[in-house]
């Protein structure tokens, strides 16, 4: 990785247990013609949860991107918080060891994420 990008999450695939977030669903932005940038639906790339804890360590700002009218727009801040040595992803800062980005919707499929271009 090269450079400091914000990471916008949009959804979470579980551990089979439930406890803990595995992997997440990170969007791209896109430029749009006034200058500004979008999160963009379709340019997603699925990380798993150390390497987005890694990214945090690195200086990337992390955030929720949620559904709003249609589209995506920057939510909440993520954070990194450790807990009997295993690190979690959280929305808060509460230090326990279930992650908490439950608003956000859940994926099984790892090629595939989840599908926001095709929501209504």
């Amino acid at each position: 990785m090269t450079g400091i990008r914000v990471l916008y999450i949009s959804a979470v695939r579980d551990s089979a247990d439930g406890d803990h977030i595995e992997h997440v669903q990170v969007h791209n932005l896109t430029p749009l013609p006034n200058g500004e940038q979008a999160i963009h639906p379709d340019k997603t790339t699925i990380y798993r949860r150390e390497t987005i804890v890694s990214m945090y360590e690195a200086g990337n700002p992390i955030k929720t991107a949620v559904l709003d009218n249609g589209g995506l727009v920057e939510g909440e801040d993520v954070h990194v918080v450790e807990v009997n040595g295993v690190k979690y992803i959280r929305t808060d800062r509460n230090e326990t060891a279930k992650d908490n980005l439950d608003s956000l919707p859940r994926f099984t499929d790892l090629q595939q994420g989840y599908p926001f271009s095709t929501r209504e």
